[in-house]
């Protein structure tokens, strides 16, 4: 796959339909997609610039991270309250 086609997604609720949208913030690109026709495309991660596939969660983010991404701040969240309880 072309470097030109993967683009780095940021989650836009149109107002005042409500409507969301994933638009790509890379520079001169003006690409945007539905958020149903945005889930298994490839991204860029927010956090380390990696590529990874985008997959609906529960809790949309607004500038998306790679799994690897996410499991690091849950491990540091874990280890903060480690002993805690």
């Amino acid at each position: 796959m072309s470097e030109h086609n993967i683009h780095k997604y940021k989650r836009i609720t149109l107002k005042p339909s409500k409507k969301v949208i994933y638009k790509c913030q890379l520079t001169h690109c003006n690409h945007y997609l539905f958020e149903p026709l945005v889930w298994n495309k490839i991204t860029i991660c927010w956090s380390c610039d990696s590529n990874f596939i985008l997959a609906k969660r529960k809790n949309n983010q607004v500038k998306p991270k790679c799994p690897n991404c996410m499991t690091v701040k849950s491990e540091k969240i874990d280890t903060l309250f480690e002993g805690m309880f």
